[in-house]
């Protein structure tokens, strides 16, 4: 973001110097520098940000306790229960998921509902091999599930996407004739705003399909979800509140269902959906409840 910025910045500034007519627009000029500027401006403070609001981040375990620090200007100190941790997370944005790396937070009770207590981070990013270095030191309770691979969703699943996706083209194909048919002039872009969404559509299908997966284990559950960036989730059986599962007529003939499990945690960690799966899933993971 920053270079991008800086790049529409110095480009703005050869075409006024370079462009005699340019030129003459300076106030249109000023503004496409302004705008790249405050692009800049606004991505170095989230870079600037985020360093000082976790510099010097330390985690360390002592018995049944881990403690967190961080922070350059404002101290935050942690002292999480190890029994309180509903579940783990690991996370990798879309760079990170190209680079192998993986950044870990905690899913626990009484944290996470206030602004400043949005991310739990127990390990920053780092390679698989020190991620698994670093949990087996503060979290090993969860280091065999969080190196477990979990299974793509069965190849039914299309046919299960079948459903909604041809109502979501009915719907936009009906809004775009009826903008084609109220402005005429428009019908042009009607048909390419149209072909974009669909686009979309079958994109966000493939990669959903590529990155979202479960596996269902005796003592825990691992979810898999996302598009470009891929988050995993780590729970134990015991601290799954409750859970349902649901189908599609289409999932139904082809023998898939798919669920949302409900955790003990603050309003954004609450309840968390599990891919389309076949097999006994459902079997495993209401027994591991039981237990």
């Amino acid at each position: 973001m920053i270079i991008l910025g800086i790049a529409g910045a110095a480009g703005t500034v050869f075409r006024v110097v370079g462009n005699p007519d340019a030129a003459q627009s300076l106030i249109g000029a000023a503004s496409g520098i302004i705008v790249a500027v405050l692009i800049v401006v606004s991505a170095l403070w989230d870079t600037v940000k985020d360093f000082v609001r976790y510099y010097d981040f330390r985690a360390k375990r002592r018995g049944d306790k881990i403690y967190i620090r961080y922070g350059f200007f404002k101290k935050v100190e942690y002292t999480v229960p190890v029994n309180k941790i509903q579940a783990l997370k690991l996370r990798q944005s879309f760079v990170a998921r190209l680079g192998k790396r993986y950044m870990a937070e905690i899913v626990n009770v009484g944290m996470g509902d206030d602004s400043e207590e949005k991310n739990s981070f127990l390990i920053l990013y780092s390679t698989e091999a020190k991620l698994d270095e670093k949990l087996a030191v503060l979290l090993p309770e969860f280091l065999d599930a969080a190196g477990a691979e979990v299974e793509r969703q069965p190849s039914s699943v299309w046919a299960a996407w079948a459903f909604p996706a041809v109502i979501y083209t009915i719907i936009v194909a009906v809004c775009a004739a009826v903008c084609a048919s109220a402005m005429p002039e428009y019908s042009v872009w009607a048909v390419a705003g149209t072909s974009v969404l669909e686009v979309c559509l079958v994109v966000g299908m493939i990669l959903k399909y590529l990155t979202e997966g479960s596996l269902a284990e005796k003592d825990f559950l691992k979810l898999a979800k996302g598009y470009f960036a891929r988050s995993y989730l780590v729970v134990r059986y015991r601290n799954i509140q409750y859970v349902r599962f649901s189908r599609n007529p289409l999932a139904k003939a082809f023998g898939i269902q798919k669920g949302e499990i409900h955790l003990l945690a603050s309003s954004a960690d609450t309840s968390h959906s599990i891919p389309y799966f076949k097999g006994n899933g459902e079997e495993i993971i209401k027994e591991g409840m039981l237990r």
